[in-house]
């Protein structure tokens, strides 16, 4: 099976993926039950795609099912947050991470050897968005 990482890279990236595992566990430690559970369905998706970094069904399922989780979480937030002191920096670490993202895939294509630097910090910005996210739900007015 071909691999999509050029250097090995894909060690960096399965170890912020398993990273995902901390807004899962904190969500559900705070009775998110079906968000944690996204996020942790997240988690083994990820980490699964990036633990070989092979182009296979694993990633098909990656580029399916990530996408659609960060929506769920972004509208979610967004309709059900009780603080825009939360809200708003959980939004701005998500359109980072979104900038990252896209930034990561435009270095990958031109075959920039750290285009992977830019996708574990869309990792680690989607990881702090998730937390935001919960802990801005979690606020009682």
């Amino acid at each position: 099976m071909k691999k999509i990482t050029f250097y090995g890279e894909e060690k960096y990236m399965y170890i912020t993926s398993n990273l995902f595992i901390i807004p899962t566990i904190y969500g559900y430690y705070n009775n998110f039950r079906i968000l944690s559970s996204l996020n942790f369905l997240s988690t083994l998706i990820t980490s699964k795609f990036w633990k070989t970094g092979n182009n296979d069904i694993y990633r098909k399922i990656d580029l399916i099912y990530q996408p659609i989780n960060a929506s769920i979480f972004f509208i979610y937030g967004n309709m059900n947050s009780n603080t825009n002191s939360l809200l708003i920096p959980g939004n701005l670490l998500f359109f980072n991470g979104l900038y990252y993202y896209r930034k990561s895939y435009l270095e990958y294509h031109k075959f920039n050897r750290f285009w992977y630097i830019n996708h574990l910090i869309f990792h680690l910005s989607m990881i702090g968005a998730n937390i935001l996210t919960y802990k801005s739900l979690n606020i009682s007015l």
